[in-house]
């Protein structure tokens, strides 16, 4: 009786990947243990001069610990990827008496086993040292273990759906590099947008901030330098990963190996990344122009140059070629200016009118202030500290609500901002 596989996978298919791939494991795990068995064994007789180090290896914020975590999936992905990027390797491959799902399943779980192991087999020398050194608490050792496989899973699948996507290993990285930061980037550019130019700004939501520092685990990390991260965020991450691999599957049963080369897998997804990279590049020469100058027309001027300059690099990579200049890139180009023109138009000059608007006292809440004003080197208290704690006072009352919502309207009135 023939029994059928749940996973999709073939043995034989796995068993020559690991065959062929087997020194990326190899060479993770001797990074972790140099950077991370060693130190301990070597300072065993004075382990408290390294509790920090250790403290920091099992939260990834140890700066190897991190690159490794980060590096090692991306790394292991594109290697993976490789059969859809290489035309003699796809067609060789796609002319086996293999399905298509069999042959993604197979090297993603390949690819996901190479960077998990070296986690795996870590542990033992870890629980070993346990035993011995104090400061090494056992369930530090599997937070470290579990949190590792979730951005581990999250990067790995990040860059095997950017692969799908595209047709090179060049996209590939470029796509990566994209889904991987591009979200947090977008919403730090808007903030310091609204912040320089929109008198009155305060931040963005707390719930697209939070978003926006846990979106890249790396990030999220060096954030939450010497504090713990939540294991929901973990968990999260893992889950993210999971169905990032689903729709990596899905896309890719729908590619076709006449594709193999091309830089993209569709001319939308082109666009967007092209989008995204030019809007950053030219937000950054903006920023640039923006610390020798309040001049908005040198600003506006330095965000055009940026924008031209990134339009054409990208296009130039995405082509693979500077034979670029045709009627569908001055499409391309002409619907980005739209989207640059709304930009600046809502940022640098504020047409939505959120300067001039004032909520009405019964709409508010509360308002909440600094604790202080800070006017050259000194710092002038103007209220009483926050009861809880911090640096802020919350104003609840009706009666104070009200004189700062007239204290607002004067400001507006008369343009003292």
């Amino acid at each position: 009786m023939k029994h059928k596989n749940p996973l999709c996978v073939s043995g034989a298919l796995m068993k020559e990947i690991l065959k062929m791939y087997w020194y990326i494991p190899v060479l993770t795990f001797v990074l972790y243990f140099f950077t991370g068995i060693i130190p301990i064994l070597s300072n065993i007789s004075n382990i408290s001069s390294i509790d920090y180090y250790i403290y920091q290896s099992l939260r990834n914020t140890n700066v190897i610990y991190a690159l490794i975590m980060s590096a090692a999936p991306v790394v292991t992905a594109l290697l993976m990827m490789g059969f859809l990027h290489k035309e003699a390797k796809a067609l060789m491959l796609h002319a086996m008496p293999f399905s298509k799902s069999r042959i993604f399943n197979s090297h993603y779980l390949a690819g996901w086993l190479m960077c998990v192991l070296p986690l795996l087999a870590m542990v033992v020398p870890y629980l070993l040292l346990s035993l011995k050194v104090t400061v090494l608490a056992r369930i530090d050792v599997l937070y470290w273990m579990l949190s590792s496989v979730a951005v581990m899973t999250l990067f790995y699948s990040i860059t095997v759906l950017a692969g799908t996507l595209t047709g090179t290993t060049v996209m590939n990285i470029l796509a990566a590099a994209v889904l991987s930061g591009i979200f947090p980037l977008i919403v730090r550019i808007a903030e310091t947008y609204c912040g320089i130019f929109i008198a009155g700004f305060y931040e963005m939501p707390d719930w697209l901030q939070c978003i926006a520092d846990n979106y890249n685990p790396l990030v999220n990390l060096v954030l939450r330098y010497r504090a713990d991260a939540s294991g929901t965020v973990f968990i999260v991450y893992f889950a993210a990963g999971v169905v990032l691999a689903v729709l990596a599957r899905l896309i890719y049963k729908t590619r076709k190996l006449e594709l193999i080369g091309t830089s993209t897998l569709s001319h939308i997804f082109e666009e967007l990344v092209t989008y995204l990279v030019v809007f950053i590049g030219m937000s950054a020469f903006g920023l640039m122009m923006w610390t020798f100058t309040s001049s908005r027309a040198v600003i506006l001027l330095g965000m055009a140059v940026g924008m031209l300059v990134t339009f054409f690099v990208v296009k130039v990579i995405v082509n693979r070629s500077v034979r670029i200049f045709n009627r569908e890139l001055l499409r391309s180009f002409a619907l980005y200016l739209l989207i640059a023109v709304v930009f600046v138009a809502l940022t640098v000059f504020d047409v939505a009118g959120f300067t001039r608007r004032v909520p009405e006292a019964s709409e508010v809440e509360a308002v909440k202030m600094d604790d202080f004003v800070f006017t050259g080197s000194d710092y002038m208290i103007f209220g009483d500290s926050n009861p809880k704690g911090g640096a802020e006072r919350y104003f609840t009352s009706a009666e104070d609500i009200e004189k700062i919502v007239s204290l607002h309207e004067y400001i507006v009135e008369n343009q003292a901002y």
